[in-house]
């Protein structure tokens, strides 16, 4: 899963949210029941919004020689960059994004360890079973509301394929801000 979907992953999960319309608070719930238990929920607002994503550290550890190497100036080139996008949020996809999309873009199997919304903050963990093996956990939490969020995020994949057996930690920083209506 790249940055680019885990920041996707993050901005549907916060468009489920509940914004003060009745705290949420589930373990290990299906995406089905997250999106049933927040159904009549307040979410973020339809409108044009900027995300920008920071990554805040990557850690590989098990790496080899030329590979560590290789790590290390990718990790030097990432940290501390930050990307923004610029999303259009239209009024059916603030109200009700498709589940497929929030349980990681067809990673996998997935499930919310712990999915839970009140006061105006998330904490969430989820965690999907890619069909190739392994796992992915990607945890977020901080405040939110209809018009702006602010999370710190860690996706962890473990599995086979990585090296030394080792899981990959990726940890970022989010903030989303809606800017008005839709561009044309």
């Amino acid at each position: 899963m790249t940055i680019r979907a885990t920041a996707s992953v993050i901005v549907l999960a916060l468009a489920l949210a509940a914004c003060g319309q009745g705290d949420v608070d589930l373990k290990n719930a299906s995406v089905e029941d997250v999106a049933k238990a927040t159904a009549n929920a307040q979410t973020l607002n339809p409108g044009q919004w900027s995300m920008t994503t920071e990554v805040v550290s990557v850690e590989m550890p098990g790496l080899p020689g030329q590979a560590a190497a290789m790590k290390d100036q990718m990790t030097k080139a990432m940290i501390g960059k930050q990307t923004v996008s610029e999303n259009c949020v239209t009024p059916d996809q603030a109200k009700t994004p498709p589940a497929e999309m929030l349980a990681g873009g067809g990673a996998g199997d997935c499930r919310f360890d712990k999915y839970a919304m009140a006061g105006g903050k998330m904490d969430a963990t989820l965690v999907c079973k890619p069909a190739v093996g392994g796992e992915m956990t990607m945890a977020m939490a901080g405040p939110f509301s209809g018009d702006n969020f602010a999370l710190d995020a860690t996706m962890q994949v473990a599995g086979p394929a990585m090296p030394g057996g080792k899981p990959m930690t990726i940890k970022t920083k989010m903030t989303g801000k809606r800017n008005g209506e839709c561009k044309a």
